[in-house]
């Protein structure tokens, strides 16, 4: 399901760089390249998730809690962005996920209107998780075999 996810409507993406297991990214975001699109990464500035506007070939430094991040930091509007790709440990089908404990994504995910899908594998997906103030639900969920949500 994740492979048959399209562009067509978006003109500005945000993925993340994938660690610990997380869904690899790197076929969507080739095939955003190839639209033209708009391309985001996230960077931990000072305690809080930026964004960074990155390029084919962009390299990447290892950065806070060693994720691999974008060398640059740039001042992006809150507004520009139409979908955020959401890393996660399990998500449950109200959109909620576990992430490592930080809560970074939670507060950046705060900040954006834009939607917002969770990508997961398949064992990754539970009936419900616990859900804590501050926790922001991603609009939909895409695993291999299913598709949770609003994800258009």
């Amino acid at each position: 399901m994740i492979g048959s996810l399209s562009f067509a409507t978006f003109e500005n993406i945000a993925f993340y760089y994938p660690i610990r297991g997380e869904v690899e990214i790197w076929l969507l975001l080739q095939e955003f390249y190839k639209r033209n699109g708009g391309v985001f990464f996230p960077k931990v500035v000072e305690h809080n998730l930026e964004l960074v506007r990155c390029h084919e070939g962009t390299s990447f430094i290892k950065g806070s809690y060693g994720i691999p991040e974008p060398p640059d930091v740039s001042s992006v509007s809150e507004s520009i962005l139409d979908c955020i790709f959401v890393p996660g440990v399990a998500f449950d089908r109200q959109g909620f996920r576990i992430g490592y404990g930080g809560g970074y994504y939670d507060a950046f995910l705060s900040r954006f209107p834009c939607l917002k899908i969770g990508l997961a594998y398949d064992f990754q997906l539970i009936d419900r998780l616990p859900v804590h103030e501050g926790d922001v639900p991603c609009d939909g969920v895409v695993s291999e075999s299913e598709i949770i949500g609003r994800v258009l």
